[in-house]
């Protein structure tokens, strides 16, 4: 199949992607939220499927018992670009590792001058790339970002890496505050509806995230 996936991801796939980016859904849900039928909606899956980027998964939900329901979910990351510049213009796909796959989402997510400081303060702190099961945007302003970092090292992380000041070409200094916990910490606190763990979590913008800890969160925040 050589097919370009921009060529493939017409309007009614693409808005089919960006609802399962949400969550794992049915046809039935994907019907509903992207204003088509059921069975256009199951056509453009097969398709989507062809391609691996859905895949799907028979679940049995314990409030809803009967048979088990297909939900669908995305199957493949990656990247499709295009470049257009006085030099070379080029259409690219790239499957992306959880580093390049951190990076833009950086881009896509926060604006340009949080992305160099973040990145400086990742290329001078690579080892804590290493320790971090997820990480995410919590808070930022003129003066500071705050990062969500979940790890099993989390004493390390907070003496090491919280609170380092990142200068960018400019000269202009931001610090960088990094609030460490484990991922049973981050249960234990929603599911007890402790105050700081819901503040902690209610405006977080993910970037890196290796184990699906993310969506963990998600679903005990819907609760």
């Amino acid at each position: 199949m050589n097919m370009v996936y921009g060529e493939l991801l017409t309007e009614s796939r693409w808005n089919i992607i960006k609802e399962l980016s949400k969550e794992k859904q049915t046809p039935t849900e994907l019907a509903k939220k992207t204003g088509t039928s059921i069975a256009n909606v199951s056509q453009q899956l097969r398709l989507l499927e062809a391609y691996k980027l859905v895949k799907r998964e028979k679940r049995i939900f314990e409030n809803k018992p009967g048979k088990p329901k297909t939900l669908f979910s995305i199957g493949k990351e990656i990247i499709h670009l295009t470049y257009i510049s006085k030099e070379k213009s080029e259409k690219k796909e790239l499957e992306l590792d959880f580093i390049q796959k951190a990076i833009i989402n950086l881009w896509l997510n926060v604006n340009k001058e949080d992305v160099y400081f973040l990145e400086k303060f990742f290329v001078l702190n690579e080892a804590l790339i290493n320790k971090c099961q997820a990480a995410a945007i919590t808070k930022t302003n003129h003066e500071q970002i705050e990062l969500l970092i979940i790890t099993k090292d989390v004493n390390e992380v907070r003496e090491k890496y919280s609170n380092q000041t990142i200068t960018n070409l400019e000269g202009k200094h931001k610090k960088v505050v990094c609030w460490s916990h484990t991922i049973e910490e981050i249960e234990q606190g929603l599911n007890n509806k402790e105050e700081y763990y819901t503040t902690l979590t209610s405006n977080m913008k993910s970037f890196l995230d290796k184990e699906s800890i993310m969506e963990k969160i998600r679903e005990i925040k819907e609760k």
